[in-house]
């Protein structure tokens, strides 16, 4: 549950930056899908 209030925080603070998200992916232990 916290990895997707993490996930929904990310999103809202990137916003539309998939060049962020694409960065910071790898760095995830645990794949958001």
């Amino acid at each position: 549950m916290a990895a997707c209030i993490l996930v929904f925080i990310i999103m809202n603070v990137v916003g539309d930056q998939p060049v962020m998200l694409a960065l910071a992916w790898p760095y995830d232990p645990s794949p958001a899908v």
